[in-house]
């Protein structure tokens, strides 16, 4: 057996929790023991994976979130003007949505068959798979969704063909080193078995990158609930609570307040080599 990452043999199970997960010791990658079965992974993001169920709770959501899609855009920008973003794991599209309006040409990429839906819905090209698109974009995104893939190395390798060149790929995932998830153990909040198949390191989100020849321009920890967007949420809450028959549960509070704290990420904007430096 050798590393799904690295392909070094230096690999042992480790107990976290009662999930059993491979560790391997060369690129400090974890992740499951044990796989679902294909047809288990299909329907459960086809039909099981519903992103949220009613219009008032998504509302919440994209609004809530507008000082993070905001935010990413500006960051992206500062290391290349770009005409096209392709989003893999684009949810219901709020990322996509928000970057049209600045005039960007976007697509996305998701396998939940409600959330296409929702994104087919607002006027969003959204599709189940990266082969669907026989175009080539100038930025490909993955906010918290290369976690969920079985086979990162894939994925990435396929985002590499689909990038113009020096075009940006942009990932960010939990941090499974981060000092709050080692404390909390499989009790940190991002620490999701269940559909969270692949846990990165700092050192392996960069080797992984790497392998495929991409340039690694920018990588850190951070927190994506900043202080602007903390209040962005409780300002979002208070309008939708007095305005709509939406109004968050006390479990989703206690949960956003310790994802505020806990939830740290990794966040890594690296460029595609051109042909000639291959």
């Amino acid at each position: 057996m050798i590393c799904r990452i690295c392909d070094s043999s230096n690999i042992y199970i480790i107990k976290w929790g009662s999930t059993n997960l491979i560790h391997c010791r060369d690129c400090d990658i974890h992740y499951l023991a044990e796989f679902p079965s294909f047809d288990k992974l299909n329907n459960y993001y086809e039909k099981e994976y519903k992103i949220q169920k009613d219009g008032g709770y998504t509302e919440f959501r994209r609004v809530s979130r507008l000082n993070e899609q905001y935010e990413l855009i500006k960051i992206i920008r500062q290391y290349k003007q770009i005409g096209s973003i392709l989003d893999i794991g684009c949810d219901k599209g709020y990322f996509l949505d928000e970057a049209r309006r600045m005039g960007i040409d976007v697509a996305g990429v998701e396998l939940s068959e409600s959330a296409r839906q929702y994104c087919h819905n607002v006027g969003l090209d959204v599709r189940r798979s990266i082969d669907d698109f026989d175009k080539k974009f100038d930025a490909v995104i993955m906010n918290h969704s290369l976690e969920h893939f079985t086979n990162p190395r894939k994925i990435i390798s396929e985002i590499q063909h689909k990038l113009n060149d020096k075009g940006l790929l942009i990932l960010r995932v939990p941090a499974f080193d981060s000092v709050w998830s080692r404390l909390m153990k499989h009790y940190w909040i991002w620490f999701q078995p269940q559909n969270h198949y692949f846990h990165f390191s700092k050192k392996s989100l960069k080797l992984l990158v790497e392998i495929f020849n991409f340039r690694i321009l920018s990588i850190r920890y951070r927190k994506p609930n900043n202080k602007i967007t903390r209040k962005f949420t409780a300002l979002a809450r208070t309008s939708f609570s007095n305005n709509t028959d939406y109004s968050p549960t006390l479990r989703n509070r206690i949960g956003y307040i310790v994802e505020s704290i806990a939830g740290v990420e990794l966040f890594l904007i690296a460029q595609k080599q051109d042909n000639s430096n291959k």
